[in-house]
């Protein structure tokens, strides 16, 4: 878990970690495995280190796990209802 000691170090994780078990409702744990899996934490890094990634989508992806994907940028999707995602 030295890799998860580093990562908490920075604030910025320590922010995302506390805003992701505060709107998902879950467990710290959950998100120390996603802070620590490879593709996730390729996504928040790159979503933290800026760059042309302005979104971070992390979700419930089951099985007692999360899962956090880039978001794409510059395209927007309508909703069936009218709504802009």
């Amino acid at each position: 878990m030295a890799e998860l000691e580093q990562k908490l170090c920075d604030p910025r994780f320590v922010y995302i970690r506390k805003h992701v078990v505060n709107s998902l409702k879950c467990k710290e744990e959950k998100v120390d495995r996603l802070l620590c899996g490879e593709d996730s934490a390729a996504a928040l890094a790159g979503f933290l280190d800026g760059g042309d990634q302005s979104r971070l989508l992390v979700y419930d992806a089951g099985k007692g796990e999360l899962g956090a994907v880039r978001g794409e940028t510059g395209s927007r999707k309508t909703t069936p209802q009218g709504r802009q995602v």
